[in-house]
């Protein structure tokens, strides 16, 4: 018995000192959508803790037929929603996943979603790699922080009359 103490006493001193990973996932939330469609989008805030940047090329959950990152742009008075090839996260930084603004975009979810439902999502980065995330399904996904866009089109995302 004596000769496990100093094994379990590195163990635990070991995982006391791991440093916590440079890439952290907050506030992951997916919308419900209504009427029951298969589409939907996924908000986040993502943090980069390391001392170098990194880069988001790629999202994919078993519960959709796809995930893929988007953007929505204004141009020229036309609201867009943008495929993106990758997301840069500075060093030190985070990047934040916004109604407006960039996304997930789940296609073909596999069943329907209620308030609750908990998503596993992976997340890959160039750098860090896999980074598994549980969204949290939410009928006003995305929602918060928007009472101060008034005039703003939730819906589509651009201003009325543009």
């Amino acid at each position: 018995m004596r000769t496990w103490l100093p094994l379990i006493a590195v163990a635990v001193l070991a995982s006391a000192a791991a440093p916590k990973p440079a890439i952290q996932v907050q506030q992951a939330e997916v919308r419900i959508p209504a009427g029951g469609g298969t589409t939907t989008t996924g908000y986040m805030i993502v943090k980069n803790g390391g001392d170098r940047p990194d880069r988001l090329v790629a999202a994919a959950c078993s519960c959709a037929a796809a995930v893929t990152l988007h953007e929505s742009v204004n141009q020229n008075g036309v609201s867009r929603m943008l495929d993106v090839k990758a997301v840069d996260l500075p060093a030190k930084g985070e990047v934040s996943f916004t109604t407006g603004g960039l996304h997930l975009m789940f296609t073909g979810l596999k069943s329907p979603l209620k308030a609750g439902d908990k998503l596993a999502v992976t997340l890959s980065f160039e750098r860090a790699g896999p980074v598994a995330v549980s969204f949290a399904a939410d009928p006003m996904a995305g929602m918060m922080g928007m009472e101060g866009m008034a005039g703003m089109d939730m819906h589509h995302g651009h201003s009325p009359g543009q």
